[in-house]
Parts: structure tokens; sequence; C-alpha cells
């Protein structure tokens, strides 16, 4: 699921390209962007406890980051391929 942009926000895409070239700003961003989509999914969708959601929150993006250091660069086709 994709978030919502607001108004002049610059697309996932573009901000998923800039976090893959390992721009700490659009991190940041992203984690922004998606943090209430995970912890609603966390507490509302699996009534976790506030302690175990944070534990998914903090999973849930360590997984992202080390998928995406782990793989490199994405090729047209959507498929990671090591640096």
């Amino acid at each position: 699921m994709l978030a919502r942009m607001a108004a002049g926000a610059e697309p996932d895409t573009e901000l998923v390209a800039r976090c893959r070239a390992g721009e700490t700003a659009a991190w940041n961003e992203l984690v922004d962007r998606f943090a209430r989509y995970v912890q609603a999914i966390s507490t509302q969708g699996f009534r976790l406890a506030e302690p175990d959601a944070e534990d998914v929150f903090q999973e849930v993006f360590t997984r992202v980051y080390t998928t995406w250091t782990a793989f490199g660069q994405t090729n047209r086709a959507g498929r990671g391929s090591r640096s």
C-alpha cells in the first residue's frame, strides 16, 4: 500500500530512489511517511500492545533498510542485484 501524498509531496518512487542512493533526509522522510501505517496495522490490525507494536515498527524499517543495502540497485525489471 502506498502512502497518500500531500500536495506537492515527492512521489514514493522518487523518495525510494533517493533512499537507495543513501540520502539520510530521504530515509527520514520515508519513515515519517509510512510510520502511521505501520503503527496502525500493528495496533489496530493485529491488536498488539504498544511495546510489541514498537518492536514491529523497528523490525519493519530495519528490514527495509537492510534489504536495500544488501541487494544494491534494482534493475528495470524490479529485481535486486548484488553490487
